[in-house]
């Protein structure tokens, strides 16, 4: 009889095969940054346009704008450190790996690239009549064929960003010390009380 590895073992256990195989395209762990951003008033958006004039707007704009900025970075030399991102309906999540886990990683230029970046999205989607609220965070995730994604960060940066009571992006209050010692991340920052749904202190 044919070896067949999906068929139940002598002992009544599967082998793992076919896991093994979807195993070896995950991507692994990365440390790095991450931000998180979501529309503001998108089921208002909804309810009160048709759903092809949403997709327009979702396609043209928050598709649209981030291949501006990475576009524009070309041209000015910074293609290489573009972040990568993902669309998922009305959220958008950036995110950029980092080379080693110490807080020295923070002072790299791709540290400051994905810090200007979050900072040009926001300000253009605002531009754009898309407010949208988001946050920074710093940690270990993963994401697998831009398809699905986890770690601490992503979630850490998805809860601060639900509380905010403004459309901007902050950083997740673990992480401001480490991402505001160096000088060129703060060129990007104000400091500023910002409103919260419940009470956390974050720089906006």
């Amino acid at each position: 009889m044919a070896n067949d590895e999906n068929a139940p073992a002598q002992d009544g256990k599967r082998t793992m095969g076919t896991f093994g195989e979807m195993s070896r395209k995950i991507t692994p762990v990365v440390t790095g940054l991450v931000a998180f951003f979501d529309v503001l008033g998108y089921k208002r958006m909804l309810a009160s346009n048709e759903l092809e004039q949403v997709n327009v707007i979702i396609w043209d704009f928050l598709h649209g704008i981030p291949d501006k900025i990475m576009f524009d970075a070309s041209v000015q030399g910074l293609y290489g450190l573009n972040p990568d991102y993902l669309i998922l309906s009305d959220s958008v999540l950036v995110y950029q790996t980092l080379e080693s886990s110490t807080s020295e990683i923070l002072k790299s230029p791709a540290a400051h690239r994905f810090i200007r970046f979050c900072s040009q999205l926001t300000g253009e989607y605002l531009e754009s009549g898309l407010p949208v609220r988001g946050a920074i965070a710093k940690g270990k995730f993963s994401v697998v064929e831009r398809k699905t994604f986890a770690g601490k960060p992503i979630i850490e940066a998805m809860e601060l960003a639900e509380n905010l009571e403004l459309a901007g992006c902050a950083i997740v209050p673990a992480y401001e010390s480490e991402i505001l010692a160096d000088k060129d991340n703060r060129k990007e920052v104000f400091l500023w009380q910002t409103p919260l749904k419940s009470e956390v202190d974050p720089i906006v």
